[in-house]
């Protein structure tokens, strides 16, 4: 871990990591068009307020994109939805669904666990 903890370190002081910082999105996105790292770029999809939870589903699929940002009439960012938060409005994990499906593994891992700590 302290090994991981020194490379992110000497990444971060890198000349190279410094220019990257100082470079803006428009810059950035140029380079990866210029190095065809990335094959084409498009605007992001966005929605209103008063779209609906369909509307949102429609776009992601029709799109095949898992976020949608969310602006206002002055087309500002004000959320973001994510194709997680869709799923999470139809899926419900009953209590103790983990216990129940894993056989309480976690419970005696983490009681194991604490009891060394201790």
């Amino acid at each position: 871990m302290n090994r991981k903890r020194y490379r992110d370190t000497k990444a971060k002081n890198s000349e190279s990591f410094q220019i990257c910082r100082a470079l803006t999105v428009a810059d950035f996105m140029e380079i990866l068009h210029s190095r065809r790292l990335v094959k084409h770029m498009t605007p992001a999809i966005t929605c209103t307020q008063d779209a609906t939870l369909g509307d949102i589903i429609n776009l992601m699929c029709i799109n095949r994109i898992h976020r949608i940002y969310v602006v206002d009439t002055a087309y500002q960012v004000v959320g973001v939805i994510t194709l997680c938060d869709v799923i999470s409005c139809f899926i419900v994990e009953p209590p103790d669904f983990a216990d129940k499906y894993f056989n309480g593994i976690f419970k005696s891992v983490l009681v194991g666990h604490a009891s060394s700590v201790i």
